[in-house]
């Protein structure tokens, strides 16, 4: 239970915590399908911080810190441009902190990442049925820690890292699908390492350098 005022209106942050908190005790195995889909709505339509905390009861984690891997001593998101004093500052674009990740998948269609693109410190990759595939072999990586949250799901993940990348996928739960870790776990000097977490349901995981094709056909590396 939380030590906050119970009258107090929720902030679209307060909701998006407690979201986070339901989807880590799915991942866990302490919340069914059913039960998760049942708090995610009463947590979407309540108002005061009471309503949350019984949404939450026995779900909560010890520390707000506990809802991030890794934290943010971290993985320190890139502060947003500078901007003039006559200019309306930019609006951050998703992915640059945990509550706002970049979403990838979520539905029937395939979603992919390839070329010259620039990959943020927090994603959450959703193969509900189709493939996601992220090509990071001309990605700009913005720190030098990724934290991607995998979601239960039936489809597929690729991840095609450059040389000297590295990827730990310890904290990702296995389901009926494989979950494959081809790259080294330590990174060389100036690059970064993607740390996996969740768990990947029916689907399976592959992170893996460029194949021959890719090689030849797709660019270096």
């Amino acid at each position: 239970m939380t030590t906050d005022d119970p009258a107090r209106l929720i902030t679209e942050a307060d909701r998006q915590r407690a979201l986070t908190v339901l989807r880590r005790a799915a991942e866990d195995g302490r919340l069914t399908p059913t039960a998760l889909d049942e708090r995610s709505r009463r947590v979407r339509e309540v108002l005061l911080v009471g309503q949350l905390d019984d949404v939450l009861e026995g779900l909560r984690p010890t520390r707000d810190t506990d809802l991030l891997w890794p934290n943010s001593e971290r993985a320190t998101a890139s502060p947003p441009a500078r901007t003039s004093t006559s200019q309306p500052a930019l609006p951050v674009p998703a992915g640059h902190r945990a509550d706002d990740r970049l979403v990838l998948g979520g539905g029937m269609a395939s979603d992919k990442r390839a070329g010259v693109w620039v990959l943020p410190p927090y994603l959450r990759v959703l193969p509900r049925v189709g493939s996601i595939r992220l090509d990071c072999r001309r990605a700009h990586a913005e720190t030098a820690v990724i934290d991607i949250e995998v979601g239960i799901g039936a489809g597929s993940v690729v991840l095609v890292l450059p040389e000297g990348w590295a990827a730990n996928a310890e904290r990702l739960k296995k389901g009926v699908g494989d979950v494959k870790v081809k790259v080294a776990p330590t990174p060389a000097s100036d690059c970064p390492t993607i740390f996996l977490h969740g768990q990947a349901g029916l689907g399976s995981v592959v992170i893996r350098h460029a194949n021959w094709f890719e090689r030849t056909f797709t660019g270096k590396n």
